[in-house]
């Protein structure tokens, strides 16, 4: 596990997180890693060109296979048939609607886009699980197959099973996807 520097979430902070994605993910192939993951939405998201850019230098730099955040969440929304979704984030307006766009580039209607505007990493691990609870019963709705709750820097793992349970659809987190 390596981490890349990241303060905020305006967007040159968000983009400063790629110079240096080569270095770290070879310090983890250094430690044997069979897999590097590029694990953030957010920057993953940014767009399908950013995304396929960060891919092929991480696989370049450690000849290594390779994921992002973003391809995770779409085998995973694909895997449990979801084409309808709720979007929920702790993200600023700009970072929601840029998501918003690449989910529907990749073929998923997105019925609401609900987002908190949070500036700081910080910020956003301070949501408690029962907050992310509260914001998919608040949220749901009958047309959508299935509820995306975007972010790695979130606690929303915890409220998987009792959101599923409460809304009777799949609930889909980034760190959940990845690790599907």
């Amino acid at each position: 596990y390596t981490r890349l520097a990241l303060t905020g979430s305006a967007d040159a902070q968000l983009m400063a997180m790629t110079a240096h994605v080569e270095p770290a993910a070879l310090l983890l192939k250094d430690a044997g890693a069979s897999l590097i993951a590029f694990h953030c939405t957010a920057v993953s998201t940014w767009s399908r060109t950013l995304e396929v850019g960060l891919l092929h230098r991480m696989h370049v730099a450690t000849r290594l296979p390779v994921i992002a955040t973003s391809q995770a969440l779409t085998a995973a929304l694909r895997a449990v048939g979801a084409k309808k979704l709720v979007l929920l984030s702790p993200y600023q307006e700009g970072i929601a609607k840029r998501e918003q766009v690449f989910m529907e580039e990749h073929g998923f209607d997105v019925l609401e886009n609900l987002y908190l505007a949070l500036d700081s990493p910080d910020q956003m691990i301070a949501v408690p699980p029962e907050k992310w609870q509260a914001l998919v019963r608040e949220s749901d709705r009958d047309d959508a197959d299935a509820v995306l709750v975007s972010c790695t820097a979130i606690r929303a793992a915890e409220a998987i099973d009792a959101c599923e349970a409460m809304v009777g659809k799949p609930v889909v987190t980034s760190n959940s996807a990845l690790i599907w």
